[in-house]
């Protein structure tokens, strides 16, 4: 019951991913050089909303071909300011009190690592807590990603079966309620198992 409460909680909210990452000290892992940045811009923003200076070490690495948008806080580098490292390659570039970080490396500091992976064009998924997070890039901005009516629904019949549960009852009774081709479901499946919703083995599906 808590996995789907989760679930329902996560589709809901626009930003939660990036409100999650504001209660962490963050440091995202990722070799997506404009996601970085774009997660580095809109977290700015975002604290900049809240009354809070920011500053962004590395702002000279920026390419701003990756972000042509127009940006909607200032930089104030002081003892006070929230601090955001950008494509940080070694530890001595990160102070302790950092509140983000971006790197492709897994660099020894303390913080939340978190992995960011592509499953889909402009669909990424990153995993805080055990708690999955899928988001994509809207013009330059963060937004969760909703899951459409039919994995909702799909995922619904899962957790009714009970968990875990046969693949072939998951199918068939997901075809008749659906209205829909065995293959159209068996497609929905395989895109739950790579947001990382669900896993299959031996004709077993389980709830992640």
């Amino acid at each position: 019951m808590k996995r789907w409460l989760t679930l329902k909680a996560f589709i809901i909210g626009k930003f939660v991913f990036l409100e999650r990452l504001l209660d962490l000290k963050s440091i995202i892992i990722s070799y997506y050089y404009s996601i970085n940045l774009t997660i580095i811009m809109n977290v700015a923003s975002l604290l900049s909303k809240q009354s809070k200076d920011v500053c962004i070490i590395n702002y000279d690495k920026i390419k701003w071909n990756f972000y042509p948008y127009n940006i909607d806080f200032s930089l104030n580098c002081s003892p006070k300011s929230e601090i955001i490292v950008f494509e940080a390659e070694n530890e001595r570039e990160i102070p302790k009190n950092f509140r983000l970080v971006t790197t492709y490396k897994n660099l020894k500091i303390d913080g939340t690592k978190i992995k960011i992976d592509k499953v889909d064009i402009n669909l990424y998924k990153s995993r805080i807590d055990d708690e999955e997070y899928l988001f994509r890039v809207i013009n330059g901005k963060i937004e969760d990603y909703e899951i459409r009516d039919i994995d909702k629904e799909i995922l619904n019949i899962i957790t009714s079966l009970g968990n875990p549960c046969n693949l072939t009852d998951v199918i068939n009774i997901s075809q008749k309620k659906l209205n829909l081709p065995r293959d159209k479901i068996r497609e929905e499946l395989q895109f739950l198992i790579q947001i990382g919703k669900i896993k299959i083995h031996n004709k077993i599906i389980e709830l992640i």
